[in-house]
């Protein structure tokens, strides 16, 4: 999904997605370095939002095959963005969208407060990006996670394939033996380590930057063909 970068510096942010991070890939030879930034959307994000869906009833969406979602791909994906629609900027649910180079949207990620954090979908749009952007949306949603001290980050077993569970047991994650209905887990008291071993074993670099926390209109300095 390509998005035409018109205006990156905004003057008069609008009050609308949220930036909170920015993912840049370590030299490689021969490679141009690749940038992803992590906005968090909501209900000020309509017309962003809306535009993207309208974008998504064109396109016959790749098989994401790590993903975390219904059976449906799409569907999932379109109802991600949907909840967007009625969360507020402080909202404890969360829906994550990775943008790679300015250029294109790259992932995005839902996550839900149901007194732990529960991580409903996950979804790369881009197989040349996907390992990257994954992880930065999945350490965003885990540093969170860590900053409200809940008790565990989880994945629903409905919302799983096996490639995918084997991905998120290398990551960290582990099989929740106590609930019929979550599959995953890492405990808080865990967290820290789980968040290290991914970063450590990335070729990327996850940072915050000046604009972190400031809001921008992805409307205005964005165009979807």
């Amino acid at each position: 999904m390509q998005i035409k970068n018109t205006n990156y510096q905004i003057s008069q942010p609008n009050f609308q997605a949220r930036y909170l991070s920015r993912s840049v890939s370590t030299a490689a030879k021969n490679r141009a370095e690749s940038v992803i930034d992590i906005y968090s959307l909501n209900k000020n994000d309509k017309n962003f939002i809306e535009r993207v869906l309208n974008l998504l009833k064109g396109h016959k969406l790749p098989e994401d095959k790590l993903a975390i979602s219904g059976s449906d791909q799409k569907a999932s994906v379109k109802e991600a963005l949907k909840k967007a629609l009625k969360y507020n900027g402080d909202s404890d649910d969360k829906v994550l969208i990775a943008i790679e180079d300015n250029k294109n949207i790259a992932g995005i990620a839902d996550y839900s407060d149901y007194g732990d954090i529960c991580l409903n979908t996950l979804y790369m749009f881009k197989n040349g990006i996907q390992n990257m952007g994954r992880k930065s949306l999945l350490l965003q949603m885990l540093k969170h996670v860590k900053s409200r001290g809940d008790v565990s980050a989880d994945i629903k077993a409905e919302r799983l394939n096996n490639e995918a569970k084997k991905y998120y047991c290398n990551l960290g994650f582990i099989k929740d033996k106590l609930s019929s209905i979550v599959e995953l887990t890492i405990f808080s008291d865990d967290i820290a380590n789980k968040i290290n071993k991914i970063e450590t074993g990335s070729s990327f670099n996850m940072k915050k930057t000046r604009f972190t926390q400031k809001e921008f209109d992805l409307a205005e300095i964005m165009k979807l063909d």
